[in-house]
Formats: C-alpha cells, sequence, structure tokens
C-alpha cells in the first residue's frame, strides 16, 4: 500500500505532472495489482497450490519495490511503467494465498478467527505503511540550508524543506529558475528513494517468510447434477 500511495507524490514532484496525469500515471500499479489477484485465484483454483505464489508474489514485489530506488526525476517514462508493472503484479499475487494458507493451516474451527485476524492486520499493516513512509520522506527531505547552499532562493528553500514539503508539492511550478526547479526535484526524488528503500526491506521479508508457511495441496470436488439430486 505504501508503493501505491507515494506513487502520485513522485509523479507530481520528481516529474511535475499535475493530478490527473499522475493518477493516469500510476494507473498501472491499479490495473496490474487487480490482474496479480485474478491470476493467483485462477491458479489456485487449477492447481490446488498456494506455496509457490507466496513465493513467487513475494520475489516479484520485493524486486519490482527494489527497482523503485532507482527512479529518479530523470526517470524515463517507460523505466516508472515497467518498475510499477512489476511491483503490482508481485503485490496483486499475494492478494489470495495468504487467506488461501490460513485457511489450509488452521482447525475448521478456528477458520473464521484467522479469516478476520488476516484481515485486521492487512488494515493495520496498510495503515501503519503510509505512516512510516510518511515519517521517513519527511525526514530525509533536503534540508532549508542544504537548499540554500544548492543556490535556491532562502524564500523557496522554506516551502520545500521540512514537514510542509508534501503538501507544498504542487508550488513546484512557480519556481521560475529552472536549474533551481531541477534541484529541488532531485531533492524529491532522493527523499522518495528512502521510502522506497524502506517498502523493498519489508516486502523481502515476506521471501523468508513465505518459507515457513505450511504447504497443504486444495482438492475440489466438482459436483454434477446427478450428485445434487
Amino acid at each position: 500500500m505504501g508503493p501505491e500511495f507515494y506513487l502520485p507524490l513522485y509523479s507530481q514532484s520528481a516529474k511535475m505532472a499535475s493530478p490527473l496525469k499522475s493518477s493516469l500515471l500510476c494507473l498501472p500499479f491499479v490495473a496490474l495489482e487487480g490482474l496479480g489477484g485474478i491470476i493467483s485465484g485462477f491458479l489456485i483454483n487449477r492447481t490446488g497450490r498456494y506455496s509457490t505464489l507466496l513465493w513467487a508474489g513475494s520475489v516479484l514485489m520485493t524486486l519490482g519495490f527494489g527497482l523503485l530506488i532507482d527512479l529518479k526525476s530523470s526517470a524515463s517514462l517507460a523505466k516508472i511503467m515497467i518498475y510499477q508493472i512489476i511491483g503490482a503484479l508481485g503485490s496483486g499475487i499475494l492478494i489470495q494465498p495468504p487467506l488461501i494458507a490460513i485457511q489450509a493451516n488452521v482447525p475448521q474451527q478456528e477458520t473464521a478467527t484467522a479469516t478476520s485476524t488476516l484481515t485486521f492486520m492487512r488494515g493495520l499493516a496498510q495503515a501503519v505503511s503510509i505512516v512510516i513512509g510518511g515519517v521517513v520522506f519527511q525526514s530525509s527531505i533536503i534540508k532549508q540550508s542544504e537548499l540554500v547552499e544548492a543556490g535556491i532562493p532562502h524564500d523557496v528553500a522554506v516551502i520545500f524543506s521540512g514537514q510542509d514539503a508534501q503538501v507544498n508539492v504542487d508550488q513546484l511550478r512557480t519556481i521560475r529558475d529552472a536549474a533551481a526547479q531541477r534541484t529541488v526535484q532531485a531533492a524529491y526524488a532522493w527523499s522518495l528513494r528512502n521510502a522506497w528503500l524502506l517498502y523493498a526491506l519489508v516486502a523481502a521479508l515476506t521471501i523468508v517468510a513465505s518459507y515457513f508457511v505450511g504447504t497443504h495441496a486444495l482438492f475440489y470436488r466438482i459436483c454434477s447434477n446427478a450428485d445434487w439430486s
């Protein structure tokens, strides 16, 4: 959830995109995440196995989020799209398998408790990931003194440094000096790089965790109309 939340900030700051264009640039992440969920559900239904998908989704998610670290203010559109696609497919594939794994590894009478616990933990993790990502960004954003040393006017440096940097991203277009504008764009991209690094490290932990998930083959019995009669 964190990368999906902060990718629009990258587009609006490092790439100077409008809010509408930013949403379009991030559309592949949303679309491919949903596609990944469909693919994982289809494969589980066909094969009755989920452990391989847990591992594959974790690897793709870690790779995709890790590649986001390479996003600079000069990154090409193709690079932004490819990195999003990889990370989105990985996170999408992981939508269904954890739920199936929990339901397959707990007694039937505890299925409802396990399912609700997973739902709660997912919601909590999403909220925490956004908050922590914001803290990392704010602590990484270039300081006002460093912007001034880089040749940015003091009044501009005040706007794009500290805790207000995120909310003032739309004022980047008001900077008339092209060199100063590029410096601020690079500062935003560098600060978000630390957030991408955090998310990649957390995603890497899912690769390790996937090896500790109990493996059970799921078998489905397809009943004909005669069976129900």
